[in-house]
């Protein structure tokens, strides 16, 4: 046990770390030996754009917050990653105020699981990654967080985004902090998240949002957010606690938010002059909040019909008036609300009201394609195992989500 504690090393004066301004000698993962500078700490690849640095396990996705020389290279996720082995503050952060992560990081369509970082005192800038400047992170899903400081600047996938570019991400979980703590992004600085969604509890003090707590001339696109947002202090809204200067356009939540405290509001708590939500709505009754400092006040009902949201020009699969992008999937009115079209449900591919004979017919004029990857979304989602071809593999797990009435 001494001999895989990396403080044994480390109180000898073994170097581990680029702080001291040399390179290091050694680096380590959890419960494991020393191991030298040169060995591979990755699951291959050099970094680059042509061929990033794979992360197929937890210890690898957690020793690159150990390496901040390597928070300017370009990482791929591999497979689904379980984190739920480090708990308290053994998850190393990557990106801080200091030296922020400014590389790419690629889910991959994979999803890390089960991520949690708790501790009583003020530490600022909380998430997978703590902070980055422009850095680009897309199609990364992040699965039963559990987020939780006395600090500043927390979100579940990015503390403190700076001009940083977040694509077909999502969240689910529970956040806390005391200010700008929002479901995705807890301060976001000119940065972007397009076609993003965040699904749990975020609570805290002031600047509290769903997707974000504080937005400074940032954008919001295509996005939503549910689960329950709570602030004590001031600014809570279900999308974005404080707006100023920021844009959102085509956004929704149907988050209940919590009532106490000044500047709370269904969509935004507040809104600056200067800012612009355009085409964007909350529903008042999930969210028991009939008030917003900007976007518009709809019923649940409302907010499960298609029309509600054609007439405002959002882009739909199923039309070609507002754009051809395809944002957004809804083909059955009083069944569900808007759902991104990159979020294919394991088989419910037409509409977003459980699988049916409409997706057995989708999933049928995929069969037996290969080349399946995320630059097509594996093949439209057909690809449910992301072998790289759609065969029977995929089709044991669409039967069987069939039969459970997904």
């Amino acid at each position: 046990a001494e001999m895989q504690t990396r403080s044994t090393f480390t109180s000898a004066g073994w170097d581990f770390t680029v702080i001291d301004g040399d390179p290091f000698d050694w680096w380590m993962l959890v419960k494991s030996y020393p191991h030298l500078y040169w060995e591979p700490y990755y699951g291959g690849g050099s970094g680059t754009a042509e061929d990033p640095y794979q992360i197929w396990t937890a210890e690898q996705m957690n020793t690159i917050g150990l390496n901040a020389p390597d928070w300017n290279k370009h990482f791929k996720l591999m497979a689904d990653i379980d984190m739920s082995v480090y708990t308290g503050t053994q998850y190393n952060i990557i990106g801080n105020s200091d030296t922020k992560f400014t590389g790419v990081l690629n889910g991959n369509e994979h999803a890390i699981r089960n991520l949690a970082y708790t501790t009583g005192n003020a530490v600022d800038c909380i998430g997978l990654l703590g902070r980055i400047e422009n850095a680009f992170i897309q199609n990364l899903g992040l699965e039963n967080v559990s987020l939780s400081s006395e600090g500043k600047n927390i979100g579940g996938l990015v503390g403190w985004n700076d001009s940083s570019t977040l694509s077909a991400c999502y969240m689910s979980g529970s956040v806390n902090g005391i200010g700008h703590v929002g479901g995705l992004v807890g301060r976001n600085d000119s940065g972007s998240l397009t076609a993003c969604h965040a699904a749990g509890s975020v609570s805290g003090t002031n600047a509290i949002g769903g997707l974000a707590g504080g937005n400074y001339s940032g954008s919001l696109e295509n996005c939503y957010a549910t689960g329950s947002v709570s602030g004590t202090g001031n600014y809570v809204g279900g999308v974005i606690g404080y707006n100023t200067k920021g844009k959102l356009t085509s956004c929704y939540t149907a988050a209940s938010v919590g009532d106490t405290g000044s500047y709370v509001g269904g969509l935004v708590g507040w809104n600056s002059t200067g800012s612009t939500v355009t085409s964007c709505f909350w529903d008042a009754q999930a969210s028991g909040i009939s008030t917003s400092a900007a976007g518009t006040e709809k019923t649940t009902e409302e907010m499960k019909k298609l029309s509600t949201f054609i007439s405002e020009g959002w882009d739909f699969t199923n039309e070609t008036v507002n754009g051809t992008n395809d944002y957004w999937r809804m083909c059955i009115d009083d069944v569900d609300y808007p759902r991104l079209n990159w979020e294919y449900t394991n088989g419910d591919y037409a509409c977003p009201d459980g699988i049916n004979t409409e997706d057995l017919s989708y999933y049928a004029g995929n069969w037996l394609m290969d080349n399946c990857s995320s630059d097509n979304n594996y093949c439209g989602g057909a690809d449910l195992n992301y072998s790289g071809v759609v065969d029977l593999a995929d089709w044991v797990i669409f039967a069987e989500n069939w039969l459970l009435g997904i």
